[in-house]
């Protein structure tokens, strides 16, 4: 039997979910799906957090290289909008206990790219959104609200910027010449902030 929801914005998501309930539909499919996300809980809940950062580029991350909200939210325990928020910067904070279980997944896939339609579609999206691949960020220094990617356009940075560049190059492999050269910063200045750090 075909369900019809009575909001014609509900046309545009999946019948039976929680989107065609607040979309004024009544039915016994979605009234059971709003009933069921209400009780289903949050795993990214904000009291108690803790910075998102490393959390929302982690996300970033494995949406870029083409693995969809829905599947990470599967593996989180969680729903596909709720990732979604938390990558899109939304929230504020993070559970630590949910910033581990996204760290564990992100360590699981982030070597692993998915194939198919749907992920040249989600990779496609990701360029457009701006979202950066693993690749873009040192283990080390993700989860720094000050760390510079990796990829980081030189020309966009402040010099200081472009300084913490040189220095996160450098530890990652590159020599202080190929880290001067690319982040237009002299070698001796790059030797004496990682003096200074160490």
């Amino acid at each position: 039997m075909k369900h019809e929801c009575r909001c014609r914005r509900a046309k545009h998501v999946r019948h039976g979910s929680r989107n065609t309930y607040r979309c004024g539909c009544r039915c016994t499919l979605c009234r059971v799906a709003n009933a069921q996300q209400k009780q289903m809980p949050d795993p990214f809940s904000t009291r108690h957090g803790i910075d998102p950062t490393g959390t929302r580029r982690r996300l970033q991350a494995l949406y870029a290289i083409g693995w969809g909200w829905k599947p990470l939210g599967e593996r989180l325990g969680t729903y596909s909008q709720v990732v979604y928020r938390v990558a899109a910067g939304k929230h504020a904070t993070v559970m630590e206990r949910t910033a581990d279980k996204v760290a564990a997944l992100y360590d699981e896939l982030s070597s692993i790219r998915p194939e198919g339609p749907q992920a040249n579609w989600i990779r496609s999206r990701a360029r457009k959104n701006g979202y950066l691949p693993p690749e873009a960020w040192d283990d080390d220094t993700i989860d720094d609200p000050e760390a510079v990617s990796l990829l980081a356009d030189p020309s966009t940075l402040t010099y200081d910027q472009r300084l913490k560049l040189a220095v996160q190059l450098v530890e990652y492999g590159a020599t202080q010449r190929q880290a001067a050269k690319r982040c237009h910063v002299a070698d001796d200045t790059i030797r004496k902030a990682m003096k200074g750090a160490a």
